[in-house]
């Protein structure tokens, strides 16, 4: 298919509120020597790269020259292929990794990519993918295996990659326990995904009632809210004495104050972010008494993509849902309340589906754990096929009814436990 000589493409003419992106025609970009030019099929929408950044919120709005193309992950096909292109061609189906490193410093040659002093974002240093074509080096391409659709591939390439780095320096293990405190968006839930594909037993934390259930069918085995201060009795007795590891992309304050209940004996903190607070205060000499560490991370490695890419093809999948935005209106997608961080993608959907006011709010721990909380008996009072469950402190003595096959209680009949409740749960 011939290539056009304009595209439709959102620009960023001035920082401000999601109404200043405005839709343009601008020519299509060509590629130069080893570089690739992408016919944008997905284009994810960050919370970060894409909202803070189009507000012009640190830390990133310094670095952008206006005016500017958003659009940092995304997926789509090959168009045109500039000089010295091997390794794809036009026509194939392929994702970017957004993050463009130097490639001659140190950091680079040791393959720590993410430790690069010239370190360059695509759709922030450089113009993205909020248009119709996007020119990328050929060395961010990755060819996307069959079965996997463009917005999996657009919502796997960044976070998928960023969550392996995250795994790798935490160094849990298939049995071990790890908590993710936000668990619930796009970053957390490829963590919480890409854990559970390994055999980790996770833990996830979500503020938001809406994503228990989701949560739960993505692998996690219980879902708690870091902001009730029940959350570090919950994670200690469920785990015998603290989680091996914590990812936390957020900053979670509860999480760093609660350390010396959440996190075990040799355990280690992994922070890829600060959306919260950057700030908080740590009890060293604790940390040290137990070997307990933390750990930072700025992205991924090129090598990180390439080994969650052959995860992808053994089955790692996240979740997206079936909600679409069109290029233009990409201004809806970053207006989304509360939820437009969380991994929406044009023409694509979000990290974690939405429940409909009518769905019933998810209990937020799995049978496994349920047993293990409380004892579980079958009771001829009860509804069909559904059993009493008395819980031990710190979740009881209160009563609650409970479906026998996932061990996820109900509101009604009878009192709700603490450790079911919907409305202490998120």
């Amino acid at each position: 298919m011939p290539t056009p000589a304009e595209m439709t493409a959102v620009v960023l003419p001035g920082f401000g509120g999601a109404d200043v992106l405005t839709a343009d025609r601008l020519p299509v970009p060509r590629p130069g020597a080893g570089e690739v030019l992408v016919r944008v099929r997905a284009v994810s929408v960050g919370r970060t790269l894409d909202v803070a950044t189009r507000a012009g919120q640190l830390p990133f709005a310094n670095v952008v020259r206006l005016p500017h193309l958003l659009g940092a992950d995304h997926a789509g096909e090959v168009a045109r292929v500039g000089d010295g292109v091997r390794e794809v061609s036009p026509g194939e189906r392929v994702a970017v990794f957004p993050v463009l490193s130097c490639g001659r410093c140190a950091a680079c040659e040791q393959g720590a990519q993410e430790r690069c002093g010239g370190l360059r974002l695509l759709g922030v240093h450089l113009p993205g993918a909020y248009a119709q074509y996007c020119a990328v080096p050929e060395s961010n391409v990755v060819r996307v295996p069959d079965g996997i659709s463009d917005r999996q591939a657009s919502s796997l390439v960044l976070n998928g990659a960023v969550a392996y780095r995250q795994l790798e320096m935490a160094g849990v293990a298939r049995g071990d326990w790890l908590l993710v405190p936000a668990g619930g968006g796009a970053l957390g839930s490829a963590v919480v995904a890409m854990a559970v594909h390994r055999g980790i037993r996770v833990i996830a934390g979500t503020r938001q009632p809406w994503k228990h259930e989701r949560l739960l069918d993505l692998g996690a085995e219980l879902v708690v809210d870091t902001s009730h201060q029940d959350f570090p009795a919950r994670v200690a007795l469920v785990t015998d004495g603290g989680v091996h590891a914590v990812i936390d992309n957020v900053v979670d304050v509860p999480v760093w104050a609660n350390l010396g209940q959440v996190l075990a004996t040799g355990g280690t903190v992994v922070c890829a972010g600060a959306l919260e607070d950057a700030r908080v205060e740590l009890d060293l000499r604790a940390m040290y008494l137990r070997s307990q560490s933390v750990r930072t991370v700025r992205t991924a490695r090129t090598a990180d993509v390439e080994a969650t890419w052959k995860d992808v093809v053994n089955g790692l999948r996240v979740p997206v849902d079936e909600s679409r935005f069109t290029l233009t209106s990409v201004a809806d997608a970053h207006l989304r309340p509360g939820r437009a961080h969380r991994g929406v993608t044009l023409a694509s959907g979000r990290s974690i589906p939405y429940l409909s006011k009518s769905t019933p709010a998810a209990s937020g721990v799995s049978a496994p754990v349920a047993a293990r909380l409380c004892a579980s008996t079958n009771h001829p009072s009860g509804p069909a096929g559904w059993n009493i469950v008395r819980c031990r402190p710190p979740f009881g003595p209160a009563v609650s009814w409970c479906s026998s096959p996932r061990g996820t209680c109900t509101t009604s009949p009878g009192p709700q436990s603490n450790f079911s409740s919907p409305h202490r749960n998120s």
